[in-house]
């Protein structure tokens, strides 16, 4: 592992589920904030998405899809994760974030 002092968070943005939990231990054990990204386009058989992404319990959640972000609103009393919703062409960041907080 490599320190850095100026680097506070790190997001890990995944095509594959596999390796995304012990890559956020990683970034924790190391004592910085593991973000989660999420995918940019939501698949059919990924419409349970968003309780693996609360179930990883990440310090924050890069959203970047409006399925995702309307998922996760949804869903919001199930949330274990502070979720940041910087939500790329969906809406301004403090939109978004008020949508979700």
């Amino acid at each position: 592992a490599v320190e850095c002092d100026v680097i506070d968070e790190i997001a890990v943005d995944f095509l594959e589920a596999t390796g995304v939990p012990s890559a956020l231990e990683s970034i924790r054990n190391a004592g910085k904030v593991a973000v989660v990204v999420t995918p940019r386009v939501i698949k059919d058989d990924e419409s349970g998405l968003w309780r693996w992404i609360y179930d990883l319990e990440a310090d924050a959640v890069l959203v970047r899809s409006a399925g995702m972000l309307r998922q996760l609103t949804e869903h919001r009393d199930e949330q274990r994760a502070l979720v940041r919703a910087v939500a790329e062409g969906v809406a301004g960041g403090a939109t978004a974030t008020n949508a979700v907080t």
